[in-house]
């Protein structure tokens, strides 16, 4: 893949975040007030790695859903638009997979409309539509920042739009495989979906695998900024788990300064290993 439609990508990303943002501006003039009603008609608490320390600890708020979905709009905006500036002329086929998780991050714009079926009784079947584009944002998401520690790691990728379709295609396949609820939803307003355990699985261990991956790459390549990577994309991971998760006032601030902080971490050590090259 050239620099030119690496770019490109990234370019598209800045489109797409900024849509995302337009809808959740919208939805705070249209269905900001059926929040409270969403929250109480959710079915069960949130489930996550970080949230079961929570339940139990701390009241649902209302309002958290909201802010944790334009948390993850707004870093999707900025982190991209960023990535794009510092790396323009930079080569680094990692950067290509951090972008797309950057981008995935956009999508959780879809939660809102479970307050608009609150409040204008929209057909289910949208959100049936939107809870597969969930799942497929965040097993996409996930498993681009896998296929970024591959790269690190070593793997040949001279055809890196095969590597693109390669995880586009599995996080597919899960999102179009696993049963989803559209008449339920959690305290998050995710709708219901199947395999929560499959689930939780993946996001333990696709984790664990992508930061041994930066390790590997750090011993292999004697770069000590890989270490460095790999703690900021364990950061990624566990800040992104506490906001897509959050239901209580007090976990969307420390889930997005963690996510931020963690991207800010791979995409600084990432730039200084390719500036010279």
């Amino acid at each position: 893949m050239t620099l030119q439609t690496r770019n490109h990508s990234f370019k598209a990303g800045i489109i797409i975040s900024a849509v995302a943002l337009g809808i959740m501006i919208c939805a705070v003039f249209t269905v900001l007030s059926a929040y409270p009603e969403a929250m109480e008609k959710s079915s069960y608490r949130s489930v996550g790695l970080i949230q079961g320390f929570v339940t139990g600890r701390a009241e649902t708020y209302a309002y958290t859903p909201f802010f944790s979905t334009l948390g993850a709009v707004l870093f999707s905006l900025i982190t991209i638009s960023i990535i794009r500036f510092s790396f323009m002329k930079t080569q680094s086929e990692e950067i290509f997979y951090i972008g797309l998780f950057v981008m995935s991050m956009s999508i959780e714009c879809f939660r809102t409309l479970v307050p608009f079926k609150t409040a204008f009784e929209i057909p289910s079947m949208y959100l049936y539509i939107s809870s597969r584009f969930l799942i497929f944002s965040r097993c996409f998401g996930m498993f681009s920042l896998f296929a970024a520690s591959l790269c690190a790691a070593g793997l040949k990728t001279e055809r890196q739009r095969n590597v693109f379709f390669s995880v586009s295609l599995v996080a597919m396949v899960i999102a179009l495989g696993i049963p989803v609820d559209g008449l339920s939803w959690d305290s998050t307003l995710n709708v219901h979906s199947g395999y929560a355990s499959t689930f939780l699985l993946i996001e333990a261990g696709l984790p664990i695998a992508t930061v041994l991956n930066f390790l590997v790459a750090a011993y292999n390549r004697s770069t000590r900024e890989f270490i460095t990577i790999s703690l900021g994309i364990l950061m990624v991971f566990v800040g992104r788990d506490i906001l897509l998760h959050s239901d209580t006032i007090i976990t969307p601030i420390p889930g997005i300064l963690i996510l931020s902080a963690g991207t800010w971490l791979v995409c600084t050590r990432l730039h200084r290993v390719y500036l010279w090259i």
